[in-house]
C-alpha cells in the first residue's frame, strides 16, 4: 500500500478512521466523569453541548422560550436559531447515546465527504491532511458542537461553486449561516462570478426566507418571531463578554493591550479582500483558495473563538494546501507549529501546566494559523500581482 498513490483502499481506511474517531469521541463522553459547574446544583455532562442542542428541539416544538436557561436540564444557553432547534429533532428522538453517536458521526464525517467532492486537489496529500484534520476533529467532538456540521457545509459550498453548480453552492452557504451565522461570508466568492447574480440572488433571497420561517411548520408565526427577537438580543448582549484564542486573544496576550475590535476586524477585511484587486484573471483554483481563507478568517478573527472550533480553520487550510501546486519550506514549517501547537497543544500529550501555557498564556494554538493565513493571503496576492505584470 503506498499513500503517495491514493487508491479506493486509502480512502476505506480513511472512511473507517472518521468513523473510529466519531465512536470514539461518543463512547469517551458518555463513560467521563460528570464535572461541577457555577450556578447548578446537579454534575454536568462531557456532552453537555449534545443536551443543550437536544433541549432546543423540545422548547421549540412545546414553543417554549428557546433563549432562556432552563438549569434544570443543562448548563448554559442555547444560542442557535430556531431552525437549527428544529433540525436537531433528528437526533433527539431516540436515547442521548444514540443521537449522540449519531451527532458524531455527522461532524466527522461530513467534512471527509466535501473534501472528497473537490476537484483539482493533490491526491497524494489527503491521507496525510485527514490524519490532522481528524486530530483537530477529535477536539471539537468531544466537546459535541456543531463545527464539523458547519465546516462540511463550507467545503460542500466550495466545491459547488467550483463546479459552476450555484444553486448548490449558496444552498450550502445558506444552510451553514443558519447554524452559524459567519458561513455568509463564502457569498464573497460570488465578487469573481458577479454574472452569476441575477439567479443566485433571487434564490438566496427565497430559500433564506424558507429557512427563517421553517420552524412555521411546527409552531405559531407570533412565537417563531419572538424567538428570532430573543436571539438577536442574546447575540447583541453576548458578543462583548470574552476574548478567547484569536488575533485579538493573541495581541492582548502578547502586547498587553485590547484593541478596538471595529479596527482590529476592518484591517483583517481590507487584508482578505486584497485578493479582489491584486488578481485581474484569477484561475478557479486561486478562487476556492481564497474562499478557503475565509474559513480560517473566519475563526482568527472571532475574539471569542474556542478551541472546539479550530476545526474550521484546519479544514480551510487543508483545502488550500489540497490545491496548493508546491508545498514551501515555509508550508511545511507552519504546518509543523499547527501540528505542534494548534493540534496537540490542548491534549494529553503535554502536562496539565504547559497546556494552559501553549493554549491560553501564549496564545500558540491560534499564532500558527495566523501565520498560515498571513503566508496564504501573501502568496495569492504576489501571484496575482505576478501574472498581472
Amino acid at each position: 500500500m503506498n499513500i503517495h498513490n491514493p487508491s479506493k483502499q486509502i480512502y476505506r481506511i480513511l472512511l473507517v478512521l472518521f468513523v473510529g474517531i466519531a465512536v470514539f469521541a461518543a463512547l469517551k463522553n458518555w463513560f467521563m466523569p460528570t464535572a461541577d459547574m457555577p450556578m447548578v446544583s446537579y454534575p454536568v455532562k462531557s456532552y453537555n453541548n449534545f443536551l443543550i442542542f437536544k433541549y432546543s428541539f423540545k422548547h421549540i416544538i412545546s414553543e417554549s422560550p428557546l433563549y432562556l436557561w432552563n438549569k434544570d436540564e443543562c448548563y448554559d444557553l442555547f444560542k442557535y436559531t430556531p431552525t437549527f432547534a428544529l433540525f436537531f429533532g433528528l437526533f433527539s428522538w431516540g436515547g442521548d447515546f444514540v443521537g449522540l453517536l449519531l451527532w458524531s458521526l455527522i461532524n466527522s464525517l461530513l467534512p471527509f465527504y466535501a473534501i472528497l467532492k473537490l476537484v483539482g486537489t493533490i491526491r497524494q496529500r489527503i491521507f496525510g491532511f485527514s490524519i490532522l484534520l481528524m486530530g483537530e476533529s477529535l477536539t471539537s467532538l468531544l466537546n459535541s458542537q456543531s463545527n464539523g456540521v458547519i465546516l462540511g457545509l463550507m467545503i460542500l459550498s466550495l466545491a459547488s461553486f467550483q463546479k459552476g453548480r450555484d444553486y448548490s453552492a449558496v444552498s450550502y452557504i445558506l444552510m451553514c449561516a443558519f447554524i452559524k451565522v459567519f458561513g455568509i461570508l463564502l457569498f464573497a466568492l460570488y465578487w469573481f462570478r458577479r454574472e452569476k447574480l441575477k439567479q443566485v440572488v433571487p434564490f438566496a433571497f427565497l430559500l433564506g426566507l424558507v429557512l427563517l420561517l421553517l420552524p412555521v411548520l411546527l409552531v405559531d408565526f407570533d412565537y417563531l418571531k419572538e424567538q428570532y427577537y430573543s436571539w438577536i438580543n442574546l447575540l447583541s448582549r453576548d458578543s462583548s463578554r470574552f476574548v478567547k484564542y484569536s488575533v485579538m486573544g493573541w495581541i492582548q496576550n502578547w502586547f498587553h493591550f485590547v484593541p478596538n475590535k471595529l479596527i482590529l476586524l476592518s484591517i483583517g477585511l481590507i487584508l482578505q479582500f486584497l485578493f479582489v484587486f491584486t488578481s485581474k484573471n484569477p484561475s478557479k483554483t486561486e478562487i476556492i483558495q481564497w474562499g478557503a481563507l475565509w474559513l480560517v478568517w473566519s475563526v482568527i478573527f472571532n475574539h471569542m473563538a474556542e478551541s472546539a472550533i479550530f476545526v474550521i480553520a484546519i479544514g480551510g487550510m487543508m483545502v488550500y494546501g489540497l490545491l496548493q501546486p508546491q508545498l514551501s519550506k515555509a508550508d511545511y514549517f507552519i504546518w509543523l507549529l499547527v501540528i505542534f501547537f494548534t493540534i496537540l497543544g490542548p491534549t494529553d500529550i503535554y502536562p496539565v501546566s504547559w497546556r494552559i501555557w501553549i493554549v491560553e498564556s501564549a496564545q500558540l494554538k491560534v499564532f500558527p494559523v495566523m501565520l498560515f493565513w498571513i503566508y496564504a493571503t501573501y502568496t495569492l496576492n504576489l501571484t496575482g500581482i505576478k501574472k498581472a505584470a
